[in-house]
């Protein structure tokens, strides 16, 4: 999904610099900064380089076309599902192919971006008694991270979509990213074409200090009864839940979130693919085995706009 960033730009044409607001910086995810290249420059005769004082691991940068065609630098974070804002600062340098600042010699507008910012996710807030928090899905969201203090009470956290409920009891928890994703993963859809699935993934794979329960709602028999299974390497795995006849929900005790998928029909694991299938945590199953605030500065070689797009992968 492709966001537009909006822009509030200030130029001071006697300095040649700018100051751009931007909007929140996720792990995981990508930004992009579009070029403008002069005269007759193409890509090709353009190199970057990056001198970092904090946060070299958080991004790679790259010099390519977007969709549309237009050359761009990408910024491509880590995936990171910690609690921590970590900085982000330093240059992005535009240089011709012997080294030589491009703006000077004339292949771009803008060829320096200074950068002074924070990577991560967003706190959505603090609690300090028992609450019901409804989860936004990550590509729906910046803010996944929430913060537990005071005395020990329960917490019910539900899922946007599914019928599914984690209860956990608080204690002084501090803070958990509760990064939340339904993307479908399309290799056991694949395996299983006459089912119809729906995902579960707590991204962050959080933990607590107390076993919680974790219900999935549904009939255990009959037309409408349904399947679930841990999730992980693109390989699915019958947890072997209790049936709770009152709640009317399988139950899986547990103190460690992952990766669960529902069906109406009994899985099989997909292929292997000899790369396993990183962006699941596992089922987090105990006993049974980022406010990320980004704000940019980018000061200007030469006087012009500078675009930002924002792409979620």
């Amino acid at each position: 999904m492709k966001k537009v960033i909006a822009l509030v730009l200030a130029v001071v044409m006697a300095l040649g610099m700018a100051s751009v607001a931007l909007a929140v910086y996720n792990p995981g995810k990508t930004e992009e900064i579009g070029l403008s290249l002069l005269g007759d420059a193409k890509l090709s005769d353009l190199r970057v380089k990056t001198d970092w004082d904090e946060g070299k691991s958080l991004v790679k940068v790259t010099l390519e076309e977007n969709d549309d065609g237009d050359p761009i630098i990408k910024l491509a974070f880590a995936k990171d599902f910690g609690t921590k804002l970590n900085n982000l600062k330093g240059d992005i340098k535009i240089t011709d192919k012997y080294g030589k600042d491009a703006a000077e010699a004339g292949l771009v507008e803008v060829s320096v971006f200074s950068i002074d910012d924070q990577v991560g996710w967003e706190l959505v807030g603090t609690y300090e008694e028992g609450t019901s928090i409804a989860l936004d899905d990550v590509d729906d969201t910046t803010a996944t991270v929430y913060e537990f203090k005071g005395g020990k009470y329960d917490v019910d956290f539900t899922v946007p979509n599914a019928d599914v409920q984690f209860s956990v009891p608080m204690y002084k928890q501090g803070k958990v990213n509760m990064a939340y994703s339904g993307a479908a993963d399309k290799k056991l859809v694949l395996a299983n074409p006459d089912a119809d699935i729906t995902f579960v993934n707590f991204l962050a794979a959080p933990s607590f200090d107390y076993n919680g329960e974790l219900k999935f709602f549904g009939d255990k028999e009959g037309d409408d009864a349904i399947y679930v299974y841990g999730y992980a390497d693109g390989k699915v795995t019958d947890l072997k839940l209790t049936y709770n006849e009152d709640d009317g929900a399988y139950v899986l005790k547990t103190n460690k979130l992952g990766a669960y998928v529902i069906s109406d029909k009994k899985l099989v694991s997909a292929p292997a693919t000899g790369d396993g299938d990183k962006d699941n945590p596992g089922m987090g199953a105990n006993d049974m085995v980022n406010v990320a605030v980004v704000a940019a500065v980018v000061s200007l070689a030469a006087a012009g706009a500078v675009a930002f797009k924002k792409a979620s992968k």
